[in-house]
């Protein structure tokens, strides 16, 4: 897979550069997005597919913090041999709710994941999207969610969260 440790010295900008060598040390960067107009924050990876044979991850609804916590947790759990399963309840990442991970659809990823789009030089990679419940631990593809909430929270997957759900 090409990535951007192959580009030509001359097609990296001195700020990438700093990206690129944080990944070479730590094996992955995260890159925090701040809500705009129109857009929820959220916090993603780069580095993973290439470095540790994973998914790159996503997550919206949490400041900067909790999500450096919760993607640092499934990393380390993936780097002890623990893959969390996709479209299943998760226990144990936060304290006292489930979460879940889904896999997103890689036309989404343009839109969402730009330093990891230019990091693959565009190629396809597999993304994993972190999704948390509203305070009352409801998910955003349940009816009586917050809507405020599931708003902050797009679904990044091919057939929708529910469609998605391992039965």
């Amino acid at each position: 897979m090409r990535t951007a440790f192959d580009f030509e010295p001359e097609r990296v900008h001195p700020n990438a550069r700093v990206f690129l060598e944080g990944i070479r040390k730590h094996d992955w960067m995260a890159t925090h997005i701040y809500a705009g107009d129109t857009t929820p924050s959220f916090t993603y990876t780069t580095g993973l597919c290439l470095t540790k044979g994973i998914p790159e991850l996503i997550a919206f609804a949490l400041d900067m913090g909790r999500a450096h916590a919760a993607l640092r947790i499934i990393i380390n759990e993936a780097d002890h041999g623990d893959r969390l399963p996709v479209g299943r309840p998760i226990s144990g990442l936060f304290d006292t709710v489930d979460v879940f991970l889904f896999a997103t659809d890689q036309t989404k990823h343009a839109e969402y994941l730009l330093r990891s789009a230019w990091f693959y030089d565009d190629a396809p990679f597999a993304c994993e999207q972190l999704v948390i419940p509203d305070q009352a631990g409801r998910f955003p593809w349940e009816d009586d969610c917050d809507p405020l909430f599931r708003s902050v929270q797009p679904d990044l997957t091919e057939r929708g969260w529910a469609a998605s759900l391992a039965r």
